[in-house]
């Protein structure tokens, strides 16, 4: 019985095969001889089924037909797309089709390749930001699919050596004019590839090149469309398109080349990535900023854009300002979500190869808060971070948990007095530190491994204390009521003494705390005490010191502080 049944379903699938075939073999031969030879007696039924297929009238002044192979094709001469309204819209001075089998099978026109030749196409936004293109609207409200939707069901669509122009009405912009456009679209279903070249004015750029491979299928919902486009500009100056593009800053010179990657998701833009290599540039970040005028920069910029947050993205980034300040290069990662609901707002910063000199040098025209700008200005930071990462949730000046860890290289700042301090009381500096460390909100670690270090103590020294030679390993832990640390190896070295020190100290808010401290000094100039004599001592015992030991030295002087600060 089996056996039975598979012999008449291979009977039936036969016959339908054949049938199928004499089918195809009655249309080419009816297209070759009956057809063909006669199209011109057909131009107004055609004209009528490209109508019906594009939902807009279309007028047709001559054509002729001929063969590519299997594939019947048609060259159309003067065509005029009409709008809804039936006022002609587009014109093309020719056009060469090539049909697709399938259209005997949905009904209606539908082309293997669409080929236009030379023509003028007018792009245009008008004052409520609809799109048209050559007078045919492409944002349509109507749920009717139109020209776009039907170019975007043929196969494949060549322009050559175009003539576009660009007419933003609603930004009251000039007309835009690009010769020699070559465009190539191949459509499979939703699934679009384009590739686009062109020339635009001589002022703006050299080539332009575009390309994309997106996913969609409603021309009049291109926000909801996916996938990536590329663009690259030569030779382009880079101020003279804000008639026609918004800048996220203030632009007035910037020559050099650009590449642009966009990654669009569908709820719109999501991803762009820009590689930039420019020259003479003169930039503002805001409007209360002074401008900041550029040598060169080059490096690859990015951002990505997801409600509710960002992430902004720098590899290689590197510039040199006129008044000869360097920017070395970096590369940084920042990432921010906002408070949502219960969910509190969070965000990560890291960052590798960051010159703070550099950083604070051109503080003035950066986009800081004015504490920032502040902060930066009085502590003159300097150095360099080969790594460093920061995360944090909740408010950032306030975090209810974070988490940082990061290196750094000579790193310096001048001793400041930080706002939230009251008492106006500055906080040491230092200089030619080098070395490690990690921090969270439950405490942390620091590694020093320094050479030709200082450090500054307004209020306790008289004058700054240099080292050769500073190595730290110092730990913390935070606990409710204080805060306690533990250094567990530290040596030192300079010209006047040798030693090392070990202990703890508690720290709690308001009071001076409990320590327990033992250092030893292997080496000791007698003649130097005085400048290791805290200020607190008075101006005449440190005087006395200074001048009145003429020689001394020791192998081994040991200290010993054990207990409550306060006694």
């Amino acid at each position: 019985m089996l056996k039975t049944s598979t012999r008449w379903f291979y009977k039936i699938a036969a016959y339908a095969l054949l049938t199928m075939w004499l089918v195809f073999a009655v249309a080419v031969m009816g297209l070759r001889y009956a057809v063909l030879p006669h199209i011109g007696e057909y131009r107004e039924a055609i004209a009528a089924s490209f109508s019906q297929s594009v939902q807009q009238p279309i007028a047709i002044g001559g054509i002729e037909a001929g063969w590519h192979g299997l594939r019947p094709y048609l060259v159309l001469r003067d065509v005029t797309v009409h709008d809804r309204q039936g006022r002609p819209a587009l014109s093309l001075q020719q056009v060469e089709g090539t049909l697709a089998w399938w259209s005997l099978l949905v009904g209606e026109i539908r082309l293997y390749s669409l080929e236009i030749s030379a023509p003028v196409l007018a792009l245009r936004r008008d004052a409520a930001g609809h799109f048209f293109v050559g007078g045919v609207e492409i944002s349509q409200d109507s749920s009717e699919k139109g020209f776009a939707d039907w170019l975007l069901g043929q196969h494949r669509v060549i322009i050559r050596d175009a003539v576009i122009s660009w007419n933003d009405e609603k930004r009251q912009a000039p007309p835009l004019v690009l010769k020699n456009f070559n465009f190539r679209l191949e459509n499979s279903g939703s699934h679009h590839r384009f590739g686009m070249r062109s020339v635009p004015p001589a002022q703006l750029a050299g080539p332009l090149d575009i390309r994309g491979d997106l996913k969609g299928a409603d021309a009049k919902d291109l926000l909801a469309w996916r996938g990536a486009i590329y663009a690259a500009l030569e030779r382009t100056d880079l101020a003279a398109w804000r008639a026609w593009f918004d800048l996220p800053f203030d632009l007035q010179r910037g020559y050099g080349e650009v590449r642009l990657w966009l990654n669009v998701e569908r709820e719109g833009l999501a991803d762009v990535t820009a590689e930039v290599s420019l020259s003479d540039i003169d930039l503002r970040w805001a409007a209360e900023l002074p401008r900041l005028d550029l040598v060169s920069v080059s490096g690859r910029l990015g951002g990505r854009f997801s409600a509710p947050g960002y992430e902004l993205r720098a590899r290689k980034l590197t510039f040199a300002s006129r008044d000869g300040v360097v920017f070395p290069p970096v590369d940084m990662l920042a990432r921010f979500t906002p408070a949502a609901g219960k969910k509190a707002e969070s965000g990560e910063v890291r960052l590798s190869g960051l010159d703070l000199g550099a950083l604070a040098a051109l503080a003035a025209h950066l986009p800081f808060s004015a504490e920032q700008r502040a902060l930066l200005a009085e502590s003159r930071p300097r150095g360099t971070l080969p790594e460093l990462s920061l995360k944090w949730d909740g408010a950032w000046q306030s975090p209810q948990s974070f988490s940082a860890k990061g290196r750094f290289d000579a790193l310096g700042v001048e001793a400041f007095a930080p706002n939230q301090v009251a008492s106006g009381r500055k906080l040491p500096g230092f200089s030619g530190m080098s070395g490690n460390f990690e921090a969270s909100e439950k405490g942390g670690a620091l590694t020093l491994n320094s050479r030709g270090a200082s450090a500054s103590f307004p209020g306790l020294f008289d004058e700054a204390l240099a080292f050769d030679t500073l190595t730290t390993q110092l730990t913390w832990q935070v606990h409710p009521a204080d805060v306690e640390f533990h250094l567990s190896k530290a040596g030192f070295a300079n010209a006047d003494l040798a030693g090392n020190a070990h202990g703890s100290y508690r720290y709690t808010p308001g009071k001076p705390g409990e320590i327990d401290f033992s250092g030893q000094l292997t080496r000791a100039d007698a003649r130097q005490t005085g400048r290791y004599i805290p200020l607190v001592v008075g101006n005449d015992t440190r005087d006395w010191l200074n001048h009145s030991i003429l020689s001394g030295h020791s192998q081994d002087v040991r200290l010993r502080l054990k207990g409550n600060l306060a006694d």
